[in-house]
C-alpha cells in the first residue's frame, strides 16, 4: 500500500513540477529579452531625399520632432559653428546614428565612424551630444549638444 501511495503522489506532482518549470523558464526569457530590447542599436539606411522642397522640408521638421529636438531660434543655438545637432538615436554602447545638419542644409542622419564633414567623423554618441573628431579613434576635435527643452 505504501509503494502504491508514493507511486500516485509521485505521478501527480511530476507533471506540475515540470510545468512551473517551463513557466519559469518563459518568464525569465522574457524578462531577458524584455531588458535587452532598449540597447539594442539601431540600423538606419542611406538617407532618402524627396522629390519637392515642400515635401523634405515638412519631412525633416517630422523627423526632428520624433528625435527629440525642439523649435529653438538660431539665436538661442550655441555657436557650433556649421554644425547643428537635431536628434541622437544612441545605445549603451555609445553606438548609433545622429540626425546633423551642415551649413544649414536639410539635417541627415550619420552612423557612428561616418564622416560628417570635411576633416570631421562622427566618434562617439550620448544621449544628449555626439563626439566629432579626425579620425574615429583620434582626439575629440568638437562636441555637438542638443538643444535644452525649455518645456515645463
Amino acid at each position: 500500500m505504501l509503494h502504491n501511495r508514493r507511486a500516485f503522489i509521485f505521478s501527480i506532482r511530476l507533471p506540475s513540477l515540470v510545468t512551473g518549470a517551463l513557466w519559469c523558464a518563459a518568464a525569465l526569457s522574457a524578462g531577458y529579452w524584455a531588458l535587452q530590447f532598449p540597447s539594442s542599436p539601431v540600423i538606419l539606411g542611406a538617407p532618402v531625399t524627396a522629390a519637392t522642397e515642400g515635401a523634405s522640408a515638412q519631412a525633416s521638421t517630422q523627423l526632428q520632432r520624433a528625435l527629440g529636438a525642439t523649435a529653438v531660434a538660431m539665436s538661442d543655438a550655441p555657436e557650433t559653428g556649421r554644425l547643428q545637432l537635431l536628434g541622437v538615436i544612441a545605445g549603451i554602447s555609445g553606438q548609433g546614428s545622429a540626425l546633423i545638419a551642415v551649413d544649414g542644409q536639410t539635417p541627415k542622419a550619420y552612423r557612428v565612424g561616418q564622416a560628417v564633414g570635411e576633416g570631421l567623423v562622427l566618434q562617439n554618441l550620448s544621449p544628449k551630444g555626439a563626439q566629432l573628431g579626425a579620425t574615429v579613434d583620434g582626439p575629440r576635435l568638437q562636441v555637438l549638444q542638443l538643444p535644452v527643452d525649455k518645456t515645463p
